[in-house]
């Protein structure tokens, strides 16, 4: 991941440096042209501090507040984005502004078209996933290589109704309404990919290591 350029950290550190006590900060990495219009003005109306500067590509800010005002700035930023954006968890020590900085990057890599505002500690797994390309895709081959070599469709099938399943409480029935399908299509799918991964979706560390592929596959 690119490292902060050294005028980013400094302009970064100086607003850093002026905080009022006991406030904590975030890095914000989104897309350039500015994919937030207006919202250092938006936030100076909230009474919330931020800096901002242009990269090539990225347009990069600091945002000074208390921890219970997270939700709030997120929820601005929602409203607000017209691209995507990337999030940092927040900290409170400026020696952690160029690893806040590496972080909302890789949460503006997790942002889509679809979903553009990203917040790193609100999506682990994609998180993980996002943090290292090669081990991720070597986890899609150990879990997943058992799929290789059944057609595109029947594969993205499967994966799907996995999909739907991890987000539906391990719920046949809850995953077959999300998917018009019935409840015994999709134990019929889950076992079709218990049998072909070797995994079985009633052990828990089998089950994690299913939807993190899953998760690299969506992220590739």
């Amino acid at each position: 991941m690119t490292r902060a350029p050294a005028s980013v950290n400094g302009s970064l550190r100086q607003l850093a440096g002026g905080m009022p006590e006991g406030r904590a900060f975030l890095v914000v990495a989104a897309e350039d042209p500015p994919a937030l219009p207006r919202f250092e003005e938006q936030l100076r109306v909230l009474q919330i501090a931020s800096a901002w500067q242009h990269l090539p590509g990225l347009y990069v800010g600091l945002v000074a507040l208390r921890p219970d005002s997270l939700d709030r700035v997120v929820d601005l930023l929602r409203r607000n984005a017209t691209g995507r954006v990337g999030i940092s968890p927040l900290y409170d020590d400026v020696d952690r502004l160029e690893l806040a900085f590496r972080l909302a990057q890789t949460a503006l890599a997790a942002s889509t078209v679809a979903d553009p505002v990203t917040v790193f500690d609100r999506v682990p797994l994609t998180m993980t996933v996002l943090a290292d390309a090669e081990v991720a895709q070597r986890v899609v081959q150990v879990v997943l290589g058992g799929l290789e070599d059944l057609s595109p469709d029947d594969r993205d099938v499967l994966l799907d109704t996995l999909a739907a399943w991890s987000t539906h409480n391990g719920s046949a029935s809850e995953t077959a309404g999300h998917l018009y399908v019935h409840p015994n299509t999709v134990r019929y799918r889950l076992r079709r990919l218990e049998e072909r991964t070797g995994r079985s979706l009633s052990n828990p560390r089998a089950v994690a290591e299913l939807v993190l592929a899953l998760e690299a596959v969506r992220a590739a």
